[in-house]
């Protein structure tokens, strides 16, 4: 009677214990502050890399159909970047940059238990990037000019992140996103990547 009884129960059980771990589809909402490593090459003018870090946000919205796809729409802010470069004793380059960008995305999850998954993700992304660069020349009589441009376009995303449970309904999670423009300005061609790292708060509804 006892192996009778464990054999019903425990495997109902089961089914029952993961039906209430499974994730319904529902919508999701998140915020997240980031840290943006850009990196920016002017190659028509002087054929110069430029990178720095740079803090900003991001905000995301999206639809969970079940434990292993959802669909989102996010807008990040990269914050700005600023570099310096000097070719010489004479000569001195600085350059600034700030980008943003809005993504969709299809996301690709994991659960690895009932408190822990990891996911992927690609998309496009609308990309806005406004560079700067200031050119110094030391001289007796210091002088400069600075070249600034801004372009918009379309440009691929992919990421990967992993995300812990809080509550039946909440998550915190950790994420790193590549960017890559290609922007065509006055300025000249020049390209744009950004490494975006994230650590937010998501909620079910």
């Amino acid at each position: 009677m006892n192996k009778l009884f464990a054999a019903l129960v425990i495997p109902t059980s089961l089914l029952v214990s993961a039906t209430a771990f499974a994730k319904e589809p529902s919508f999701y909402a998140s915020a997240a502050i980031s840290y943006a490593d850009q990196d920016y090459n002017f190659e028509n003018i002087n054929n110069y890399d430029y990178s720095d870090k740079a803090v900003g946000f991001n905000l995301t919205a999206g639809y969970q159909f079940n434990d292993y796809f959802s669909l989102e729409a996010s807008y990040y802010d990269f914050g700005k970047a600023e570099a310096e470069h000097n070719p010489g004793p004479y000569l001195t380059y600085k350059g600034e940059a700030k980008a943003s960008a809005l993504g969709l995305a299809a996301v690709a999850s994991y659960p690895v238990n009932d408190s822990f998954r990891v996911y992927g993700k690609l998309g496009a992304a609308y990309f806005t990037s406004d560079v700067s660069e200031t050119t110094q020349i030391h001289v007796e009589d210091e002088f400069s000019f600075k070249n600034s441009d801004k372009d918009s376009g379309f440009a691929p995303y992919f990421g990967a992140g992993v995300a812990l449970n809080v509550t039946g309904s909440s998550e915190v999670y950790l994420e790193s996103s590549k960017f890559s423009y290609e922007a065509s300005s006055d300025m000249g061609d020049y390209d744009h990547d950004v490494i975006n790292t994230s650590l937010g708060y998501r909620m079910f509804f």
